[in-house]
């Protein structure tokens, strides 16, 4: 759907309203973008133009042999790099992908476990403390704390407000935080952060129509 008329509105907004310092823009490559506000970076990923597809696999969960691909895979290694760089390990850093980092049902735990090996290998190797996913596609929420030796990575997991919601009744994320499940309705998630640069506190929230569902928050490291 990259070239859809409501994906192509949500890219004019973005360039138009938020102070990106990097992206990729040409047409035929990968489209990923770093900016930073209030000394707060996001990075977004894009998880389906690089896919390439497993064709001699008939089993579930090996439909690709990529998820980012290896030339934005280079890039997200850069951007962290350089993130530690300018403002060092303890920065707030919010990586935005398509699908869960630790669900079955996301892209990179069945499909593409050496990619997801060599992110998380990586945010080790820099020592990033404060690395938060974003993700969606997965029609219900949660909330994950995964320890990477003394490391603490996390996700925010929402479903959509307008899609049929899913129930699933057996857990596809053994790291989920305990009571952060919402599944069977639709809801959205919300995220705070309060205090001063390199000491901002964090709360994640999950509403649905009948209001607050779960609500967690944790300091930077």
């Amino acid at each position: 759907m990259k070239d859809s008329s409501n994906v192509k509105l949500l890219r004019k907004k973005l360039d138009e309203n938020f102070p990106i310092g990097e992206q990729i823009i040409d047409p035929n490559k990968f489209r990923a973008t770093y900016f930073n506000l209030k000394d707060v970076n996001f990075i977004t990923l894009d998880t389906s133009t690089e896919r390439i597809l497993n064709l001699d696999s008939k089993e579930d969960g090996k439909k690709y042999l990529a998820i980012l691909g290896e030339e934005q895979l280079n890039y997200l290694k850069n951007v962290l790099s350089c993130i530690v760089e300018l403002t060092g390990t303890k920065s707030l850093i919010f990586i935005i992908v398509g699908k869960s980092m630790f669900g079955s049902s996301g892209a990179f735990p069945d499909d593409c476990i050496k990619e997801r090996i060599q992110i998380f290998e990586y945010i080790k190797k820099l020592k990033l403390k404060n690395v938060v996913f974003i993700c969606g596609d997965s029609h219900f929420s949660d909330f994950t704390e995964y320890k990477l030796d003394d490391l603490t990575i996390r996700e925010i997991r929402n479903s959509s407000i307008t899609s049929n919601p899913r129930n699933p009744l057996i857990s596809d994320n053994p790291d989920r935080y305990p009571g952060s499940f919402s599944g069977g309705v639709n809801n959205f998630g919300f995220v705070n952060i309060n205090g001063s640069a390199s000491e901002y506190n964090v709360t994640y929230t999950n509403y649905t129509l009948n209001g607050e569902q779960f609500k967690y928050t944790w300091k930077m490291e």
